[in-house]
């Protein structure tokens, strides 16, 4: 709780600039990406379209898959079935997915942000190993 008031999302300290310590999955991203000047475009345009799709994973996939799996998973099989729930939370979570799958790769190579690029990609149907 010192370094991260959530305590649960990863954190990263950053030993060379006096420990700053960063939490949460897009923050730690942007912030490596600008202090390593890489996977952020320069260009305004891009770099703004690479970071719509860090929040589209941050603000929609993740935690619709987390709601999901939470209500699927987690209270269901402890007989807290709550059929509203899943249904609600699959079908936003296959609705964002089917944007992911119709997007194009903004490009390739290390001038991408990982995690904006490939946001939820791995879970298509047909897409995750089996």
């Amino acid at each position: 709780m010192r370094l991260n008031p959530n305590g649960r999302i990863p954190t990263i300290v950053d030993r060379g600039a006096d420990d700053f310590a960063v939490f949460e999955s897009g923050a730690i991203l942007w912030y490596l990406a600008e202090k390593y000047d890489r996977f952020l475009r320069h260009d305004p345009k891009e770099r703004s379209e690479t970071l719509q799709w860090l929040m589209f994973q941050m603000g929609g996939i993740g935690p619709m898959m987390g709601q999901a799996m939470f209500f699927q998973r987690i209270a269901k099989p402890s007989g807290d079935e709550v059929p509203y729930a899943i249904d609600r939370y699959v079908n936003e979570t296959r609705r964002l997915l089917k944007q992911v799958g119709r997007r194009p790769t903004l490009a390739s190579g290390e001038n991408d942000l990982p995690g904006a690029e490939e946001s939820g990609r791995w879970a298509l149907p047909g897409k995750r190993g089996r």
